[in-house]
């Protein structure tokens, strides 16, 4: 309750000049980072006129607050120590051994200890009144001074490859490296799987500096930090004329990839339901022999392309289909030649046509008269 009533009384302290107290030697930074690490704001406090039982109380205000609030924080003071031990505050509880002297405060503020500020100006005051054995305030004891922090944003930097997309808090970021003004507090930070080159080599994400190994994270950001992510290089194995189908793979630089087809295998389509195959005969790259075994290794230390060479192999097919074409040729014979002789004896049975004689006429001389 003690404690509460001091943060009442110095928050509401009265525009007055002091009579009994008075503040000097205020020294703070006029511009800090907005990160985790406190502040620190000294001050001596000088008094007079104090009795065995009165109190000093010192402590620093946020006068832009409603109500006015003394702001968080952890004093120190010299030679007579804070009696009060309010957790977080930056308020500082004295009983003076003398009827007049100096008090030397220390205060950390801000950082780990506060909210999270925005970046800009902080505007703040340092307070100081001295009570008596009532808690009452000694009239035209009071002083205050006023001082401001710059607070700066933070900086969070991201290395990737120039290749690698970077997205912060949502947000696709330029090339990288990127270095971003954030406050402090929670960002997330993404940068892509891969970053392809689009020649059959790309990069491949595998961990951050500080061992996190997940592309995805989120930074809890309370200084300038720097996050760099390590990509390992990759090379693309292309299969041409495989088995089932062509497929392409990637394997990390310096990989020994396995490359592997069955000695042999049944064609496609319906010559393989008839027992055709394929026998392998060897790999090819640009086309020049690489392996003449089916199951073999290639070291991947740049791109490669392989084309799989098969023998076909139809004498199955041949012995299953060629009785069957040679009945088919057969029987398209004996129909062919049945027709034939069908329509001869068809021509045969039809009767024939007799064939008319001309008789001819004697020819008669016209030109002859009758008389």
């Amino acid at each position: 309750m003690l404690s509460l009533l001091l943060v009442a009384i110095l928050a509401s302290l009265p525009n007055a000049n002091a009579q009994t107290t008075s503040i000097s030697d205020l020294k703070y930074p006029s511009q800090a980072s907005g990160g985790m690490d406190p502040i620190t704001v000294e001050a001596n406090v000088s008094y007079q006129g104090a009795i065995s039982d009165y109190s000093l109380i010192v402590g620093i205000v946020d006068p832009n607050t409603s109500p006015q609030q003394v702001v968080p924080g952890i004093p120190t003071a010299t030679p007579d120590p804070c009696r009060n031990q309010l957790a977080l505050a930056a308020l500082c509880l004295m009983n003076p051994q003398s009827p007049s002297g100096s008090e030397h405060l220390e205060f950390k503020i801000g950082g780990i200890l506060d909210k999270v500020h925005n970046p800009g100006p902080w505007n703040l005051e340092i307070r100081a009144i001295m009570l008596d054995s009532a808690n009452n305030e000694i009239a035209n004891s009071t002083s205050k001074m006023p001082f401001t922090i710059m607070l700066a944003p933070l900086s969070l930097t991201v290395v990737a490859p120039a290749q690698a997309n970077v997205t912060v808090d949502g947000q696709s970021q330029p090339q990288s490296p990127v270095t971003l003004a954030v406050v402090a507090g929670q960002h997330n930070v993404t940068v892509s799987d891969f970053a392809d080159f689009g020649n059959g080599t790309r990069l491949r994400f595998d961990h951050w500096t500080d061992g996190f190994q997940a592309p995805n994270r989120t930074i809890l950001v309370g200084f300038d930090v720097v996050y760099e992510a390590i990509y390992v290089p990759q090379q693309r194995l292309v299969i041409i004329g495989g088995v089932n189908a062509s497929r392409t793979e990637w394997y990390d630089n310096g990989a020994i990839a396995r490359i592997v087809v069955p000695p042999t295998a049944p064609m496609n389509g319906l010559l393989g339901l008839l027992g055709g195959k394929l026998h392998f005969q060897g790999w090819y790259e640009d086309g020049i022999l690489v392996s003449e075994l089916p199951n073999d290794t290639i070291t991947m230390k740049r791109p490669h392309t392989l084309t799989v060479q098969w023998q076909a192999d139809l004498t199955t097919p041949i012995e299953i289909l060629a009785p069957i074409v040679i009945l088919g040729i057969a029987f398209a014979y004996f129909a062919i030649k049945r027709a034939g002789a069908t329509g001869r004896t068809r021509a045969s049975s039809r009767p024939r046509r007799k064939r008319r004689t001309r008789i001819s006429r004697p020819r008669v001389n016209r030109s002859t008269k009758t008389r």
